[in-house]
């Protein structure tokens, strides 16, 4: 498994350092904002849902699956607390690892693309990237009845669907050569 970890992390090096940053990198970059964004808020949502964040080793299991280990340390040290963790792992703008940087660098990505067709248009494509950095704090550590974040866990869910949502359209726009019939493309 380290090998594995190893060659792939070379992979990705190589790829962050070495290659041109055309439309080839770029759509390399949105796929891994996409499956970031999805699986970051799929990792989230189960962390809540099951309560784990009740719990310190539940966490510090979210932490290190956002790789946000060391960024939250340095602002909350040892406190743990829902606010602080939305704040960092879906707020922070300025955390490559946060959903709201992600998707604001997919969304950038998206936009600078040209399009493959004319019935097809990035920055529209672009503008359903959901705007994560203005989700309203107060609002996502809400707790309901049942002591759940559901608005929270209800806009991670939409989060979720339109990553992968944007997935498919990209693979439909840029990666089919032949179209459906005579129907048009709607992206």
């Amino acid at each position: 498994m380290v090998r594995l970890e190893t060659l792939l992390t070379a992979i990705t090096g190589a790829q962050a350092d070495r290659m041109t940053r055309d439309d080839g990198w770029r759509l390399l970059s949105i796929g891994r904002q996409i499956e970031r964004l999805a699986t970051l808020t799929t990792v989230l949502e189960f962390a809540l849902d099951a309560g784990a964040m009740q719990h310190e080793a539940g966490f510090d299991f979210v932490l290190d699956a956002f790789d946000s280990s060391i960024t939250y340390r340095a602002r909350y040290q040892r406190r743990f607390g829902l606010a602080s963790l939305v704040d960092t792992l879906i707020l922070d703008g300025d955390n490559p690892r946060a959903l709201a940087w992600v998707a604001r660098t997919l969304a950038g990505r998206l936009a600078r693309l040209p399009a493959p067709a004319e019935d097809v248009d990035p920055a529209a494509m672009a503008a359903l990237v959901p705007d994560v950095e203005h989700w309203p704090l107060e609002e996502l550590c809400e707790i309901d009845a049942n002591g759940r974040p559901a608005r929270l866990l209800a806009r991670l869910a939409a989060c979720r669907t339109a990553a992968w949502a944007m997935s498919d359209r990209i693979g439909i726009a840029w990666f089919t050569h032949a179209r459906m019939g005579s129907r048009a493309l709607r992206v």
